[in-house]
């Protein structure tokens, strides 16, 4: 079973336990090589101080769905603004500014995040102004469109991120949003 942080159970036992972060799914170390070999071949673009950003990188879909159904997820629509995309923190000091994304009319941005490297201090996410711890290799949803996020500063290290971006019917991520905030 994988291993969650704030677990919430689902009333039906037959239904999965949804969490803000799944641990050590293999999930990650799964998909981390191909991730790597395709950094070396994309064009990052500044997003700030000692931070890059490559955008609409393109990840299989059924690797996508499988990820946004370990958060009870399973129907998804591609993210247009975006798409899914490989975010690198690489100075001390840098971080992700608070905000909110939008969504489409009907659906919520939503995104599944992959920690493929974390430094040795900071690079945690901060969503509604609460910091959530994650590790390397820890996977985590955050409501963009729902949400305000953020993240800590960085130190010694680097912060590499995929993060797979979705469209999500509205009814759909207010519920898992509601489960995962219990």
């Amino acid at each position: 079973m994988t291993d969650t942080l704030n677990s919430n159970y689902c009333d039906q036992p037959s239904q999965q336990v949804i969490s803000r972060v799944v641990r050590n799914s293999g999930l990650v170390e799964e998909i981390y090589p191909y991730v790597l070999k395709l950094k070396e071949t994309l064009s990052f673009q500044p997003n700030g101080h000692g931070r890059r950003f490559a955008s609409h990188v393109h990840i299989d879909n059924n690797f996508t769905k499988k990820i946004f159904s370990l958060f009870g997820i399973d129907i998804i629509h591609p993210e247009p603004r975006f798409g899914n995309f490989i975010g690198n923190h690489f100075l001390n000091g840098a971080a992700v500014h608070e905000h909110t994304d939008p969504g489409t009319p009907g659906f919520h941005h939503v995104r599944c995040n992959l920690a493929l490297q974390m430094p040795t201090q900071g690079g945690h996410p901060v969503l509604n102004q609460k910091i959530t711890q994650i590790y390397q290799n820890d996977i985590w949803i955050c409501f963009a469109s729902i949400e305000k996020h953020s993240s800590t500063e960085i130190a010694d290290g680097q912060r590499l991120t995929l993060s797979l971006g979705a469209l999500v019917e509205k009814q759909k991520a207010e519920n898992v949003y509601k489960i995962v905030n219990q």
